[in-house]
């Protein structure tokens, strides 16, 4: 039976978790604005901005997966009280960052066609030219996002997470102006409409313009994570630290959002409807899914700050607040989103058969809410403790035999894309819950060293 938390406790952790809550919400927001208004274009655009952005998200996994390694670092020995260690481990995670996603960057450009024939080279050819028009613009801001992702995370292991919310919500409204002004063109002061290029166009200049707030407003509060002096000198032991947290994350969501890639190569072969059904479905899901990312986010932090004093009452006190909280909150979102599917998706499209398709599949996420939270949530802890190997390993099985081998197997032997997502789906996220769950409440996750 679940036990009822102490609601001062509840209320000290909603207080930290609130803002990580409203920065997710923005940063989904950033991606529902470009998909709604490229929607509305038709469903070949809607379609090939889901599917860069699969892509892009994909590739961001090699130093976002870092970042989070940098912010489990930084918590844990900012938790310790040795804040000297804490700001060579924010330095070391940003030139880390910054390295690689300039290396990706270039090497994309160099071989984008290449890239997005290997994933989507089944696609028709109109979508497969809006593909790489949007994917053009839309990496040149990769860099801009390292820094801004590695900025948040390290105020926010240090305890401010009010930072990353106010950078993200810059970057939410540029993008919003930027949009819908590139898109759809202004000719009285002589902007022609661009189209998805527009869309590219903007979420670029966004970033980097979410990137120069970030550094400016961390220069102004003079945030206690900044160093001293800057310096690019390279610290073996705290890369090691970085990377032995890091490594494993960057290699469970390289692999993992390597699988929504594969996934959506197989999903364009039931048709344009059925890809843009989906995909509204999934980006109302991430919507939906943005308060338990920003709670995984406040949890993780918390974790490790209680585990860096060695107080084991609270970490445990942590973990019971997460699942009161998890389980409260959303099953009424998830029956909202069942509820008001129909409606929800037309902001997306105003085609007839992707709206049926999108409504459908809106549903299914809404339905799968739960274990879906449940698992991130427990996740979230097992990383704050420096549990990740097990996070990661899981995470992939899950994805790569649960949703994606069970998909194409069943969409093999029945022909019907809607019954092998919804299996394969299911599986997923269902067995993922059961199996944190239960490292979770053996509680070894508490005494690992990092």
């Amino acid at each position: 039976m679940l036990k009822t938390p102490d609601s001062d406790k509840v209320k000290q952790i909603l207080k930290i978790a609130t803002p990580c809550i409203a920065e997710q919400l923005l940063m989904f927001s950033v991606s529902i604005v470009s998909i709604a208004v490229i929607g509305h274009l038709g469903s070949g655009e809607l379609v090939a901005a889901a599917m860069t952005n699969t892509i892009v998200n994909w590739l961001q996994s090699i130093y976002t997966g870092l970042a989070s390694g940098g912010t489990v670092v930084i918590a844990r020995i900012w938790g310790s009280g040795d804040k000297q260690g804490a700001k060579k481990s924010f330095m070391q995670t940003l030139i880390i960052a910054v390295t690689l996603s300039t290396a990706i960057l270039l090497i994309t450009m160099t071989f984008q066609k290449q890239l997005v024939l290997l994933f989507f080279g089944n696609a028709h050819n109109d979508i497969l030219d809006k593909i790489n028009i949007y994917f053009f613009y839309s990496m040149i801001g990769m860099p801009a996002t390292a820094v801004t992702t590695v900025i948040n995370a390290g105020v926010r292991g240090a305890g401010d997470n009010k930072t990353p919310f106010f950078t993200t919500a810059v970057l939410n409204i540029i993008n919003l102006v930027l949009s819908l002004i590139l898109i759809h063109g202004m000719p009285s002061i002589g902007i022609p409409s661009m189209g998805i290029a527009g869309a590219g166009i903007a979420i670029s200049c966004a970033r980097y313009a979410g990137m120069i707030f970030s550094i400016l407003i961390t220069l102004y509060k003079k945030s206690p994570i900044l160093p001293g002096k800057l310096t690019i000198r390279l610290e073996k032991d705290i890369i090691a630290r970085i990377l032995k947290i890091g490594f494993p994350s960057m290699l469970e969501q390289l692999i993992f959002n390597g699988g929504f890639v594969i996934l959506q190569a197989m999903l364009i072969g039931f048709g344009t409807a059925f890809q843009g059904g989906y995909q509204i479905g999934a980006n109302l899901n991430g919507l939906t899914n943005a308060p338990v990312l920003g709670l995984s986010v406040a949890v993780t932090v918390l974790i490790s700050h209680a585990l860096g004093k060695r107080d084991f009452e609270q970490a445990d006190e942590i973990v019971r607040i997460s699942r009161f909280l998890t389980i409260g909150v959303f099953v009424l979102l998830g029956l909202m989103l069942f509820i008001f599917a129909p409606v929800i998706t037309r902001i997306y499209t105003s085609d007839h058969q992707v709206l049926k398709s999108g409504t459908f599949f809106a549903r299914v996420f809404g339905i799968l809410l739960i274990p879906i939270a449940y698992f991130q949530i427990m996740a979230a802890i097992l990383r704050g403790s420096g549990d990740v190997r097990y996070v990661a390993v899981t995470s992939i099985i899950g994805l790569w035999v649960m949703r994606i081998f069970v998909v194409w197997l069943i969409g093999r032997l029945s022909g019907n894309g809607y019954i092998a997502v919804v299996i394969g789906l299911s599986l997923d996220f269902v067995l993922r819950a059961f199996m944190y769950h239960v490292r979770v409440r053996k509680g070894k996750w508490k005494y690992i060293r990092i």
